[in-house]
């Protein structure tokens, strides 16, 4: 029961991109969106749980929330230059290899040349799986170059919210 319950996350994250897409709407539209849910999710879970919410909390929580709306804002622009197939796998790796570095380089999470070299090996293959996953055949018309540079370049910026959140 426990391994189902911890499916939920990656299942309800990893559609995101389909369900957004279906349910239409530009980028903007889709963020407030995604803000709104969080907020009442947010209020909920205040109302069940009662945390206590200090000044350094509401400060880290409200620029952290930024960074995340950065982030999300640009990865839905992202899915309209590339679509969803392209844009969620290069993200995904884009923002596993970010948050990976923050913690090596900021929390000291590689402690010796093992944890370097093991950690490099995987981030190489994460970033080659990534590139694998996201590829398209050559006849296939549906993105086109511009729209991929596009894509990529606010990706980048995607990364960079979603590195500032986490």
């Amino acid at each position: 029961m426990g391994f189902l319950l911890a499916l939920i996350p990656a299942i309800a994250w990893g559609s995101i991109g389909l369900v957004s897409g279906k349910l239409g709407g530009n980028a903007y539209q889709q963020t407030l969106g995604m803000t709104f849910g969080a907020l009442v999710f947010g209020i909920g879970t205040l109302i069940v749980m009662r945390p206590v919410l200090d000044t350094k909390i509401w400060l880290l929580g409200i620029v952290s929330g930024l960074f995340w709306a950065l982030g999300q804002g640009q990865q839905f622009q992202s899915m309209k230059y590339m679509g969803v197939s392209m844009t969620m796998p290069i993200s995904t790796g884009m923002q596993l290899v970010a948050t990976t570095l923050a913690g090596a380089l900021l929390f000291h999470e590689w402690r010796n040349g093992r944890d370097v070299t093991l950690g490099i090996l995987a981030l190489a293959l994460l970033i080659v799986g990534a590139t694998l996953t996201s590829r398209r055949e050559q006849t296939d018309d549906f993105t086109t170059q511009s729209g991929v540079a596009k894509g990529l370049r606010t990706l980048l910026i995607s990364t960079v919210g979603y590195a500032g959140y986490t």
